[in-house]
């Protein structure tokens, strides 16, 4: 039976992917206590959803083991200290969200308070400083390097005794769009690891994607980090289920700048990693481009309007937002409209309000400028890049 419109298609597309694929459940199972873990693959293949599931049976694993039945109190097995961490505070509410609902499903019980701290980069060294008095924070700004930060907090945990640095240490780590982070701030979360007392290895798993690489730090050289990813310790997943065929293959072109000039330097293309996806048969160059074989098509391509002037785009914009929620029933929170500048489309909001009698709202995020606080619940995030 044909679906109806837009919006119904979107939430049977959300329905569908809820549920984990065979490549994702094999991944989620895999026990990487011990040692250091990788996990590549391509944008919107499920690496944070896949880390969520990873945290979770990871709690769970050692939560049956604290839960055995022991002679002596003593001998009873203690629960770790994890930490989920990501670059980007905005995606925390989410990661948090995600490991708790993974955790109630695998155990049928809520997540065991203290035991996994979740948290963005920023904020976990804050944290740390707040609960010990001889660990000092250091406010990250534009103007501090990350590298540089990473080497001053490095240079605080070498000045501690061997007590103190323990009780600043995790017993493993799990850090989602893993790019994100400088190389030398992933030197200063190994140092806040506990080595395993069996492996003698530190537990930390690493999410990472080449083509997100939004701050272009270079592809870190593990060994160089006394991180032994080789003989089995990394994963790399195939399949996008972000996104159509259609709408990678404009992005990956892109991307690459295929339709650049011969002589112009693309910045963008070394973030592709290119020879990987060549390698696993996911991508391939025509004379027309290139083609992306990790998703599914839609059968519609993506749409590259034109406009005469700002009016003229802020008018089509409008119209297209009310189309959309109200004949095609899409969800506002299903929308993002994304500007180069916080202040592109001063007049959207009550172009938007106008076109659509009242019942449709824009909610500014990002914006500098004062922003009008809307009461409607029909709302649609508008960002700035």
């Amino acid at each position: 039976m044909p679906v109806a419109n837009l919006g119904a298609q979107i939430e049977a597309l959300e329905a569908a992917t809820r549920q984990l694929s065979a490549e994702q459940q094999q991944l989620i199972r895999q026990d990487t206590w011990g040692h250091p873990y990788l996990v590549r693959g391509v944008a919107g293949s499920g690496k944070s959803l896949v880390m969520a599931y990873h945290v979770a049976w990871a709690v769970l694993r050692h939560q049956r083991k604290n839960q055995q039945l022991t002679l002596f109190a003593a001998d009873r097995h203690s629960m770790p200290r994890v930490a989920a961490l990501c670059l980007n505070r905005s995606f925390i509410p989410l990661l948090e969200r995600q490991i708790e609902d993974a955790y109630l499903e695998l155990a049928g019980a809520p997540l065991p308070p203290g035991v996994v701290t979740i948290n963005h980069l920023n904020g976990l060294f804050f944290e740390l400083a707040r609960e010990h008095d001889f660990f000092h924070y250091i406010p990250a700004n534009r103007a501090r390097e990350m590298g540089k930060l990473a080497g001053e907090y490095l240079a605080q945990l070498d000045a501690l005794s061997d007590s103190l640095l323990d009780r600043l240490r995790f017993d493993a780590m799990f850090i989602d769009e893993g790019q994100d982070l400088h190389p030398e701030i992933i030197l200063l979360l190994h140092a806040l690891l506990r080595p395993d007392p069996t492996t003698t290895e530190r537990t930390l798993t690493i999410y990472y994607d080449d083509a997100q690489n939004i701050y272009g730090h270079q592809r870190p050289t593990w060994s160089h980090f006394g991180l032994n990813v080789e003989g089995g310790r990394a994963a790399f997943m195939r399949t996008c289920y972000r996104n159509s065929r259609e709408v990678i293959e404009l992005g990956l072109n892109v991307l690459l700048g295929t339709a650049a000039d011969e002589k112009t330097r693309v910045q963008t293309r070394r973030y592709a990693d290119i020879y990987t996806l060549k390698e696993k048969g996911l991508v391939e160059e025509t004379p027309r481009g290139w083609r992306a074989y990790f998703a599914e098509p839609a059968g519609e391509l993506p749409q590259v309007r034109v406009f005469q002037n700002r009016a003229e785009q802020t008018e089509w914009l409008a119209a297209a937002l009310v189309n959309l929620t109200l004949e095609e029933q899409v969800r506002p929170e299903d929308i993002l409209v994304l500007a180069r500048t916080g202040s592109a489309f001063p007049y959207l909001e009550e172009t938007v309000r106008q076109f659509s009698e009242g019942r449709i709202a824009l909610r500014s995020v990002g914006r500098q400028t004062p922003r009008p606080r809307w009461t409607s619940r029909c709302s649609c995030p508008v960002t700035s890049l």
